[in-house]
């Protein structure tokens, strides 16, 4: 990867360049940098890069600036410092729209006082693509392994896991047992109040209280006596004193679901909770001292939260470490099987039905499935499979189609390497226009291209200018009237 990068950087000679690359916990490394660029920088450009104002890397696919980049929306994301002092971008993602698994970030400074990356700088990097994209798959594979080679030493209490990339997860939750502020991340589904549950069970705390409130559902004017307790006649319906959950769970732990959604109000006083250990009921002056240890989950990233003026930074950074981040079912396919048998199981006893198992081709099918709402999706699914069987019967994937129509559809192919260049050149070929006003032979010397090269390839390869305006729009970039030079 080392060699590659650099000889990247030398064709194209950008100011600074970086290869991030994610990690089975869902953070990123920089396997390479240039010297100009910090492994800490390099790490908040990535999330810049991943944030949801740069849709183009969400999505799978490259952002590419040619313009002065301090007026592009696309980098509402980036740091102030940065967006002002970068003049030109390229910034390629490995992966699918799904899952980003590295980044390739290459710039140009207003401090080099360089001219912009053009077509044909554009294309060098590209043509490196597909080598990249194989080093950065091998690498995660001896992540993987290095993943299954580790050993669980600790009691799972009911939890599935085959796949090597959940067992590695829970191999780093075997050595947070001990910590009283953790933070689990993860999609809506995914099982973080189970590995909380986990948690807890196998720590000093075993033996003392587990409460879990779910932040989501608390009306906010009464955050603070659920949390902390209030005295009697401390609001309207407050007719006896009441103990809050920290005093409840005083000595063991507690887990506070969808923890984004707190109310900004009470957020200084968990921090005083988490930090100092100290909580005062609603209505007195009183401070009781508690003992709690405080796993927190969030659906959402809890960073952006920050930026966006909707999370207390002090708190963030009180949480944040240790953090877990639970990979969706969709990555843990090999998990499938052994949960789709534990499920039906559990189906069997609580409902009396006697589901005999299921086929061979709808356990495929459940595996190839992208599961938007996780654990609790397939069990659902299962659910109603499994009443619509006659007892002693399997589960058919002529059962599922009644249940999962989208199963019927089929499975959406990943772009072969050549078709992501050419829609990648595609769009640079768009933005170039909309830059110079759809004048052709001035988008041709922004991209490095000749003016026959460049009308060559809009007609032949692209539909046209009428085609590529259509897709300008599609874009939101609306195309501005001016005549076509």
């Amino acid at each position: 990867i080392l060699r590659v990068c650099r000889t990247i950087v030398d064709e194209v000679r950008v100011d600074r360049a970086f290869l991030s690359v994610q990690t089975h916990d869902g953070t990123f490394e920089v396997p390479f940098r240039t010297r100009n660029v910090s492994e800490d920088e390099a790490k908040k450009l990535t999330y810049a890069l991943l944030s949801p104002e740069s849709r183009m890397v969400r999505r799978g696919e490259p952002i590419y600036v040619i313009s002065p980049s301090g007026i592009d929306p696309r980098l509402a994301g980036f740091p102030e410092p940065d967006r002002k002092r970068i003049y030109s971008l390229v910034a390629v993602p490995f992966g699918d729209r799904f899952e980003v698994d590295g980044v390739l970030y290459m710039d140009r400074t207003i401090e080099g006082k360089a001219r912009p990356l053009n077509g044909r700088e554009f294309k060098q990097v590209l043509d490196h693509y597909d080598l990249l994209s194989d080093l950065i798959l091998r690498i995660q594979r001896e992540k993987l392994r290095e993943g299954e080679k580790r050993s669980i030493d600790f009691e799972l209490h009911g939890i599935v896991a085959e796949d090597p990339k959940f067992l590695s997860v829970l191999y780093d939750v075997q050595n947070f047992v001990r910590c009283k502020q953790i933070l689990i991340q993860g999609e809506s589904g995914t099982g973080k109040e189970l590995v909380a549950r986990l948690i807890h069970r196998n720590g000093p705390r075993r033996n003392k209280p587990f409460e879990a409130i779910n932040c989501a559902t608390l009306n906010e004017n009464l955050y603070g006596s659920e949390l902390f307790g209030h005295t009697a006649g401390a609001f309207t319906d407050a007719k006896k004193a009441r103990r809050g959950i920290f005093e409840e769970a005083d000595g063991g732990t507690i887990f506070l679901d969808e923890i984004d959604k707190m109310a900004l109000s009470v957020q200084n006083g968990l921090l005083r909770a988490i930090e100092y250990g100290e909580i005062r009921r609603y209505g007195e002056n009183r401070v009781r001292n508690v003992d709690v240890a405080v796993i927190c989950a969030s659906s959402r990233d809890l960073r952006s939260l920050v930026d966006e003026g909707g999370f207390l930074n002090e708190l963030y950074y009180r949480i944040n470490r240790p953090s877990v981040f639970l990979p969706p079912l969709r990555e843990r396919p090999k998990d499938i099987p052994k949960l789709v048998d534990h499920f039906i199981e559990v189906i069997n006893r609580e409902h009396g039905t006697a589901v005999k198992g299921i086929t061979r081709r709808a356990r495929e099918l459940l595996m190839g499935y992208s599961w938007p709402g996780n654990v609790r999706d397939l069990i659902g699914v299962l659910k109603e499979a499994s009443l619509r069987v006659e007892d002693g019967g399997e589960i058919t994937e002529f059962g599922l189609f009644k249940v999962l129509p989208d199963l019927r559809r089929p499975k959406e192919e990943k772009k072969k390497p050549k078709e992501v260049i050419v829609e990648l050149e595609k769009r640079l070929i768009i933005k170039a226009l909309v830059d110079s006003n759809w004048n052709v032979a001035r988008a041709a010397r922004m991209l490095g291209w000749a003016d026959g090269t460049l009308r060559y390839k809009i007609k032949v390869k692209h539909g046209g200018l009428e085609g590529l305006k259509s897709c300008a729009r599609e874009e939101g970039i609306e195309p501005r009237l001016a005549g076509i030079v």
